[in-house]
């Protein structure tokens, strides 16, 4: 008798969550009608609608109302087989980019696990046609996250027009500087979430200011992949419902808030271990339930249109445009953001320059959208890529670190060798391909970058077209 109390109690909980799951359903299937019929009329009640998304968007409606609030679905309909022909008549020049990354992907997911199974199949096929039909964007590994994401709630066309939305500015301002060659947004974002982050928790900004920690070096993949790659995905899902629906600034307050909710953990850390804090909080910190609300009370929007007048105006007057446009931004923000030149040069400055310059290659340099050479080797076509005295840059400024024999440069760049593959891929791998960072232990501080041979990809055992995705043309060797 206890027993089946017992039972029965548990049993309670459950039912109200199930029915209070039910409820829910029923108001938003209410909400979009048959095929998404009463959008329209619904979404004129922005506040309504706002509630509703934060709170979370059904999973079986997911798909469906990530395409209304998006945009993406009236580009489908005035697009009737457009999607269908790139796939099938159009070659793209990342295609061999594309193959190789793919099992990179969300790698455990079941979706995505089996070799040239539908997931991977349906990944390379709407990548490949966002390549080709946004040429100057081509391909970027990062882009496959959110791509994967998409493609576990809707089909490759829905998923294809959604990504045209979200980089094109179908409902929001475009977003395709994301994966632009310089990284131009990245380092926009970069720029304004310090500045918020130090604004928002000053004690926190003035920490950061004296371990020399910069938000390239955690913050790059939060806004390339939109979370998706490192956070838990019941977590990433919520932020993505008010994404599609707010834009961009929902990537903001998810990240001060985290930074504020372990605030008295952080100001307390030195170097090393703020770098991988930075990247691995805590469980309680991946709640959705705690972590959103905290999210919403960051108010951001007009600070950002101010920072980002501040961040243009800035650049209007970098003197270092002997890098050209690309790189512009971004050695702005370097050279005049994160030194002060009035003043004498630290002890540690050619650390500090090594490092930024080090990030800034990690973005400008591996996240080339341009096809590499024909004559360059697999592993190292992205190395090798018209930016090659930038690698004598950053030879130049390791080599002044080790003279001065900064106590902190080894241990620090030790911590950022895998850092490597963030402006590529998110941070995604522990397998560097295209370039890495090989540093001695403790204090010695040497910094060797050299270029990694990859074995090319396996050519397919079946004949098949030039642009199938079993199609894995081998390549010369580095």
């Amino acid at each position: 008798m206890e027993k089946k109390r017992i039972d029965e109690g548990v049993q309670v909980p459950d039912r109200l969550a199930k029915s209070k799951e039910e409820k829910k359903l029923r108001k938003w299937r209410k909400m979009i009608g048959v095929g998404g019929s009463d959008w329209k009329h619904y979404v004129r009640r922005k506040s309504h609608v706002k509630r509703r998304i934060r709170k979370g968007i059904p999973d079986s409606l997911r798909g469906l109302v990530w395409q209304l609030i998006s945009g993406s679905r009236d580009l489908l309909l005035m697009n009737p087989g457009v999607y269908e022909q790139i796939v099938i008549y159009e070659t793209s020049a990342s295609e061999l980019d594309i193959i190789r990354d793919i099992s990179r992907t969300f790698p455990s997911h079941v979706f995505y696990q089996q070799r040239h199974g539908p997931g991977q199949r349906s990944l390379y096929n709407v990548l490949k046609a966002y390549s080709v039909y946004d040429r100057e964007v081509g391909y970027v590994q990062g882009m496959g996250f959110l791509a994967g994401l998409l493609l576990l709630y809707m089909s490759e066309e829905d998923a294809f027009w959604l990504l045209v939305a979200l980089l094109k500015g179908a409902v929001h301002a475009p977003m395709e500087g994301l994966y632009l060659e310089g990284l131009p947004l990245v380092q926009q974002y970069l720029f304004q979430f310090d500045l918020l982050m130090r604004e928002y928790m000053p004690k926190l900004g003035e920490h950061f200011t004296q371990e020399t920690i910069n938000p390239s070096m955690y913050g790059s993949q939060w806004f390339i992949t939109v979370f998706s790659y490192s956070f838990p995905f019941h977590l990433a899902l919520r932020i993505c419902d008010v994404f599609f629906y707010e834009g961009v600034k929902i990537v903001f307050k998810v990240g001060l808030a985290l930074q504020k909710y372990c605030h008295d953990d952080l100001v307390n850390l030195p170097f090393e271990k703020l770098i991988h804090a930075l990247r691995n909080f805590p469980d309680d910190a991946m709640n959705p339930d705690k972590l959103l609300p905290m999210a919403y009370s960051f108010k951001v929007s007009k600070r950002l249109e101010e920072l980002k007048l501040e961040y243009e105006k800035k650049n209007e007057g970098c003197p270092l445009n002997m890098f050209g446009s690309a790189y512009h931004g971004s050695f702005c923000n370097i050279m005049f953001s994160n030194l002060n030149w009035s003043t004498p040069l630290p002890f540690s400055a050619p650390f500090q320059i090594g490092v930024h310059i080090k990030h800034l290659i990690e973005g400008n340099v591996l996240l080339q959208p341009q096809a590499p050479p024909p004559t360059v080797g697999h592993g190292c076509r992205r190395q090798a890529r018209n930016q090659g005295w930038w690698g004598l840059m950053v030879g130049v400024m390791t080599v002044v670190a080790v003279v001065v024999d900064s106590p902190e440069f080894g241990g620090g760049l030790a911590a950022e060798a895998d850092q490597v593959a963030v402006g590529r891929n998110g941070g995604v791998d522990d397998g560097v391909d295209s370039l890495e960072a090989v540093v001695a232990g403790s204090g010695d501080g040497v910094c060797i970058w050299r270029c990694v041979p990859e074995a090319p990809p396996a050519p397919s055992d079946a004949k098949s077209k030039p642009n199938s995705f079993s199609d894995a043309r081998p390549v010369r060797r580095c």
